[in-house]
């Protein structure tokens, strides 16, 4: 579980996150082979905006290509930040939709990047 107050000056709201670590590995991209990586499931508590990136970096592993929190340097020669939902939920809505409150999507098979993080 990773928590804590945003911002610089630690003024932001507090958030929680859990993280569930699946594996890792070395990045095989072309042109970025040899980077370590980590492939985890995030969960937000709370839904503060760019939680999940923050806490990213909190713990040391920023998300590959975010320009804003990551490593720079590594982000500059992506085409998209290889963050990925697997499941999203509508809480609390006055109508939920007829068929389901919850939009499930795994992994493409055909899209390797489609598992990183």
């Amino acid at each position: 579980m990773v928590g804590g107050a945003g911002g610089a000056g630690n003024e932001g709201k507090s958030a929680v996150t859990h993280v569930r670590v699946l594996g890792w590995g070395i990045f095989s991209q072309v042109g970025f082979e040899g980077r370590k990586c980590t492939l985890v499931v995030m969960s937000p508590v709370t839904g503060r905006r760019h939680q999940l990136r923050v806490h990213a970096v909190h713990l040391g592993h920023p998300i590959l290509g975010d320009w804003t929190y990551g490593d720079r340097e590594f982000a500059e020669g992506m085409d998209r930040m290889m963050l990925h939902a697997w499941r999203l939920s509508i809480l609390g809505s006055a109508k939920p939709p007829p068929s389901s409150t919850s939009l499930q999507r795994g992994p493409s098979k055909g899209d390797p990047s489609s598992a990183s993080l």
